[in-house]
């Protein structure tokens, strides 16, 4: 897999493998796929900004200007596909991403997906859209 993934980093491959993982379990609980398409936004757009801003650091690890950052773009995206449902779940997985001990590309979408999903349904007023329009 060289032409895909930094030699003896494997979290590429966790990434695209979680991503189908969010969605199945999004389908299987909700019978939809907002939730697994939350998950899914806040790995490769939350995560990733975590790394943009990492990098002006010039360091890999993880720092709470990333997570701010992430928790920023995450609340956005939350909050315009689940409503509060999104916003709570934007800001457990900003939270989750901080952990050391387990990859960031399985906390990440696990906790929006439960979160977002649970919501849904037992609370389905919670998980609705936020539409801003502009005049």
């Amino acid at each position: 897999m060289r032409w895909f993934q930094e030699p003896g980093n494997r979290n590429e491959v966790t990434f695209s493998a979680m991503w189908g993982v969010a969605m199945l379990l999004s389908w299987l609980l909700t019978g939809n796929l907002i939730a697994g398409s939350i998950a899914a936004l806040y790995m490769s757009l939350g995560d990733g900004v975590t790394g943009v801003v990492r990098s002006r650091h010039g360091r890999r690890e993880k720092m709470w200007d990333g997570t701010l950052a992430m928790l920023a773009v995450c609340s956005a995206l939350g909050l315009a596909g689940a409503g509060a449902a999104g916003l709570a779940s934007a800001v457990a997985s900003s939270l989750v991403e901080r952990l050391r001990a387990i990859d960031d590309n399985v906390t990440v979408p696990l906790t929006a997906v439960i979160i977002v999903a649970a919501v849904r349904l037992l609370a389905p007023w919670l998980a609705m859209p936020v539409r801003l329009s502009l005049p």
